[in-house]
């Protein structure tokens, strides 16, 4: 699985235990979730929480590869 954060660039996951829990529906839920939480939906419903990349997914991939 290739991946493509705005901090630390291109890096590709390989191992199977990992792919395998990025994977799961619990971890791919947290591409819906903004990085400060869900005040941004709170503030204004129509907001795109991945536009600038700061959802919970992007930071846990961000901190495995790191």
């Amino acid at each position: 699985m290739k991946f493509n954060d705005l901090v630390y660039g291109d890096f590709e996951v390989t191992e199977p235990v990992i792919l395998e829990i990025v994977n799961t529906p619990s971890f791919q839920r947290l591409k819906g979730i903004d990085q400060n939480g869900y005040r941004p939906l709170w503030v204004n419903p129509k907001a795109n929480v991945n536009k600038y990349h700061s959802s919970r997914f992007a930071h846990s991939m961000g901190v495995y590869h790191l």
